[in-house]
């Protein structure tokens, strides 16, 4: 196993088993109006931290990647974001499911979604930190889209625009992404065991921000 899939595999982890305990205070703990407010809030802060932002980091990530193979899978993902319009499809998602983010929630993953954002200001280093944080999002949805979708249902929606597309794809956009890292880390960056800690400590904290009751 090499070091990218570690990093996916420890991340993947510990959003299971947050999930996990959120479904069991949901379930265990509210009441079914509280319950569907509690599903609201997540899918409003994810709508905040990601429908405009992942794409972002993507665009400032791949010009200073220095690996063909970081490149290719960057653009790859790219092309998916733009030409199936995701921000679109999440933001009719959470317009049916009756969470459009507000200021509050916005307000919540601010921190962390500036925290990543600054990550990509050394222009010496994003090749590595950012494409870190996108293969770890990435690869972490394989976790919380199920979950998103089983939320969505229960909340009314009827439109699965967002999650048909991604689900189609996103293995392989995973993988290659782990891929294009693992070779990037053999492009010369220096203090490369605190770059992909602070990457993979801020994704972190990002999900865990988004998934909180």
């Amino acid at each position: 196993m090499n070091i990218s899939e570690e990093i996916s595999i420890r991340v993947n982890r510990n959003l299971t088993d947050r999930l996990g305990g959120l479904e069991s205070q949901l379930v265990e703990t509210m009441s079914k109006e509280r319950v569907k407010m509690a599903k609201r809030q997540m899918l409003s802060k994810y709508t905040a931290a990601i429908a405009v932002n992942f794409t972002d980091w993507i665009g400032k990530t791949y010009p200073w990647t220095r690996s063909l193979e970081a490149q290719l899978a960057l653009m790859d993902l790219l092309n998916q974001e733009q030409t199936n319009d995701r921000i679109g499809a999440l933001h009719r998602l959470a317009k049916q499911c009756q969470a459009m983010p507000q200021e509050e929630h916005f307000a919540v993953v601010e921190e962390k979604v500036s925290a990543v954002r600054h990550l990509l200001t050394n222009i010496k280093t994003v090749g590595i930190s950012g494409l870190a944080v996108i293969a770890i999002l990435e690869n972490a949805s394989e976790v919380f889209m199920p979950t998103l979708e089983s939320w969505a249902i229960s909340l009314g929606c009827i439109d699965f625009e967002y999650f048909e597309v991604k689900e189609k794809p996103n293995g392989k956009h995973a993988s290659s992404l782990l891929n294009g890292l693992e070779i990037e880390l053999s492009r010369n960056y220096r203090n490369l065991d605190q770059l992909l800690s602070t990457a993979e400590a801020h994704s972190l904290k990002l999900l865990s921000s988004i998934f909180s009751i």
